[in-house]
């Protein structure tokens, strides 16, 4: 443990051991200075339910390393303190439920369709702002932290937890400084995000309806972390708002909602790759790759039946769609009917970021993990039969012989 880390100390603590949830919540309270979960008594216990649960499944279910119970462990601290400053924050600020989330740019759609890069395009507009990982999980302007640098902090929390390893990191980038997804916002609501990290089924099911309230948790601390700057607008991104479509919605209202797609055939091979690499971090055994591609392939074609349904039946609904091919291949032009679809002014000085990003983006890009689907127990008929209506009906170019 290192003393400048604050409150967070306890997450770079290299002792290991089963994770016991009252334990945790006292340390954490501690560090925290701070004993309260939760802005009333239903809240307090909704969330221990769900952490307590969540450490049951982590103990009994996920298989995890001595490795992977420090990293484990150094996530639900970290998670715990930010929640404790958080509520601290938003008691303290009455005025936080009249406050307003001004027509957000939402992205969304299938996962590793180019979204973590879109997203990134779109915060070079200097009238956007992103959630920066490190202001997602330690939110320190919200309180006096005894903190000397909180992006060099949650870097090194980071790599303590083994997100900087080359075998994640090629696949997703993760940084402390980078715009990050809705999911680490709603982390410190102990969200369904930790279902990619672990093998948590008790946990996933104990959570499977909790869409609204994390929407919620996530609208509140965008409020505290905004403040008073309302002037910009907010550009979030998170493939699984598909899960919660209108929960979203209702979240935010005034929504401007792009919906990335991609082949499926592409996407869940990768989706599976990538969960391997990161449950790689915490379990004893090498993750089955087959068995968690069978998974996101039913999950996801799920989601994009409901969305598809809902779609239909909202045709007057202002969403832009987003075609990998396109993104990759004329990405300015991409944008720029982006930027059309929702009135939005594209001026000369973004387009000169954006392209210097563009060239960046290129620049840095190797030839890319390459993924097959039978590596992972699939095959085309099996991604037709989920997914065929999703790509004839958006007319998506297929990439099976890339």
């Amino acid at each position: 443990m290192t003393s400048d880390a604050g409150p967070y100390s306890e997450a770079l603590n290299p002792a290991a051991g089963v994770l016991d949830p009252d334990q945790l919540i006292k340390n954490a309270c501690i560090a925290a200075q701070s004993d309260c979960l939760g802005g009333d008594a239903n809240e307090i216990e909704h969330f221990r339910h769900d952490f307590e649960t969540l450490c049951h499944s982590l103990n009994e279910e996920a298989g995890l390393s001595e490795s992977g119970f420090r990293r484990a462990r150094s996530r639900l601290h970290m998670m715990l303190v930010t929640r404790l400053h958080t509520i601290k924050q938003r008691a303290a600020q009455p005025d936080l439920a009249s406050r307003k989330i001004i027509a957000p740019l939402i992205g969304t759609g299938l996962p590793r369709s180019g979204t973590t890069f879109l997203h990134g395009l779109l915060t070079c507009d200097t009238g956007h702002r992103a959630v920066r990982a490190w202001e997602a999980m330690l939110s320190p302007q919200l309180v006096d932290l005894p903190l000397r640098s909180p992006i060099d902090l949650f870097q090194r929390i980071l790599a303590f937890q083994g997100f900087t390893e080359d075998e994640v990191t090629q696949r997703h980038p993760f940084d402390a400084n980078l715009p990050e997804e809705c999911v680490f916002l709603q982390e410190t609501n102990c969200s369904g995000l930790y279902s990619d990290f672990f093998d948590v089924p008790r946990f996933v099911e104990a959570i499977a309806d909790k869409g609204a309230q994390d929407l919620q948790w996530q609208n509140d601390l965008m409020k505290l972390l905004q403040g008073a700057d309302t002037d910009r607008r907010w550009v979030l991104k998170a493939p699984t708002h598909l899960f919660s479509w209108e929960e979203l919605l209702i979240a935010f209202p005034d929504s401007c909602i792009f919906m990335n797609h991609r082949d499926p055939a592409k996407v869940i091979p990768s989706v599976a790759g990538l969960t391997v690499a990161i449950r790689s971090l915490f379990s004893k055994d090498a993750p089955d790759g087959r068995q968690i591609a069978k998974q996101r392939l039913l999950e996801w074609s799920s989601a994009i039946r409901k969305v598809m349904h809902w779609r239909a039946k909202h045709t007057a609904a202002r969403i832009a769609d987003i075609h990998f091919a396109e993104l990759t291949m004329q990405p300015m032009e991409t944008i720029a009917r982006l930027y059309d679809a929702f009135d939005l002014k594209l001026t000369a000085q973004t387009k000169d970021a954006m392209s210097r990003y563009v060239d960046g983006h290129r620049s840095k890009k190797g030839a890319g993990r390459q993924y097959s689907l039978a590596e992972y127990g699939l095959d085309e008929s099996s991604i037709d039969s989920a997914f065929g209506d999703y790509v004839r009906h958006f007319g998506i170019v297929l990439e099976r012989d890339a």
